[in-house]
């Protein structure tokens, strides 16, 4: 895949490229999630290509959890109160929001260099408007009371502003913390080690 992007506009320069904001959700809300996600309903995680969504093990390998209404909502709500901030940031209008949707990463799994958004005329319309990805981690590199440990499963953004592997921004899953960036940056989340990374995904949409 090609890293090297075409020569960003002065405005680009001017945006982050990731913002990080700590503590969203409590260690103790992050226990329950998880709780709730390994006694739930799971299906592989699937990529979209052409329109079509296929299960390739060679580019994903991941489960999508279902979750009550009530958890759901709870969830959304939290990435709703930072909307507001959060497009502030990347100079984006107000936007609609996909997800939230929940995911865990076994020993093993990964998901290789990818971007959000996709462009053949048959992709859904929730996969073309995105514009703003959202990850946010239940657990982390440390054990705490309520939420178990892992090893790996960095994930990797690439500032499109950079070229090659000189704009890789790494970011360490820590309990509660969510992590923004455009849906166009190439990004990746590397292989986990030991333990299950578990984390929920959202996006907003350009109306």
């Amino acid at each position: 895949m090609n890293l090297f992007f075409d020569q960003p506009s002065t405005i680009e320069y001017s945006i982050p490229t990731l913002q990080r904001r700590d503590s969203v959700l409590t260690p103790e809300a992050c226990g329950r999630i998880i709780a709730c996600m390994q006694t739930s309903i799971h299906t592989d995680g699937l990529i979209l290509r052409n329109g079509i969504e296929t299960l390739d093990l060679d580019t994903r390998i991941c489960s999508v959890h279902q979750v009550p209404q009530a958890m759901f909502d709870y969830v959304l709500g939290h990435i709703l109160h930072l909307q507001e901030d959060l497009l502030e940031c990347f100079n984006l209008p107000f936007c609609v929001t996909n997800g939230p949707y929940f995911v865990s990463y076994r020993r093993g799994a990964f998901f290789r260099l990818h971007q959000d958004i996709a462009t053949h005329m048959s992709d859904p319309q929730c996969v073309t408007d995105r514009v703003l990805t959202i990850v946010l981690y239940l657990n982390g590199r440390e054990a705490t009371t309520e939420t178990p440990s892992f090893d790996g499963g960095a994930l990797a953004v690439y500032d499109p502003s950079c070229p090659g592997l000189s704009g890789r921004q790494i970011v360490i899953p820590q309990v509660g913390t969510l992590v923004a960036f455009k849906s166009k940056c190439l990004h990746e989340v590397l292989t986990i080690h030991e333990g299950v990374r578990y984390a929920i995904l959202c996006w907003f949409l350009k109306q």
